[in-house]
């Protein structure tokens, strides 16, 4: 398992639809390592419409991804609902 602390972010959209980027910084394994991350959907009354996360190693650890690579991650019925 492995945390991860957000170092800065850049927030860009228009209306209600969102791009969020940012480079964190944490550790897997015991080792460090260091991404880059963007979140991005619409903000609706219900929730976050299309919510993606996509994750782009750029310093890996042993345990995960390499470096350049990449992960996406989509909300499956396409609403991550309020709670």
């Amino acid at each position: 398992m492995g945390s991860s602390i957000g170092l800065g972010a850049f927030i860009t959209g228009e209306g209600n639809k969102f791009s969020v980027f940012v480079v964190a910084s944490g550790t897997t394994g015991g080792y460090a390592t260091k991404s880059a991350e963007v979140h991005s959907g619409e903000i609706t009354t219900h929730g976050i419409k299309n919510y993606q996360f996509t994750l782009v190693m750029v310093e890996p650890a042993p345990t995960t991804i390499g470096r350049g690579q990449g992960r996406l991650w989509k909300d499956g019925d396409g609403l991550s609902e309020r709670k």
